[in-house]
């Protein structure tokens, strides 16, 4: 699984928009895209098919927005051995 938390401060925001993006070892890039829950999450499933995307270093980018806030953008980078 795949969170993404968006806060204002320390205070969860609900109902921002998601867009997640995850580049594979390959760089194939795979979008998933929703809404966060009450306690602030967007959480999608990302099946991880070595076979098809290989080995290396992954990234996922997601960008949030919502009216009343500015955008904003957070990113983090796993391997995959």
């Amino acid at each position: 699984y795949v969170t993404t938390t968006v806060t204002d401060g320390s205070a969860p925001v609900a109902g921002a928009a998601v867009i997640s993006t995850i580049t594979t070892a390959n760089n194939t890039t795979v979008t998933y895209s929703g809404v966060t829950s009450a306690d602030g999450t967007y959480t999608y499933n990302y099946r991880l098919n070595t076979r098809k995307v290989g080995t290396g270093t992954f990234n996922v980018v997601s960008t949030v927005s919502m009216a009343g806030y500015e955008e904003g953008t957070g990113s983090i980078s796993f391997t995959v051995q």
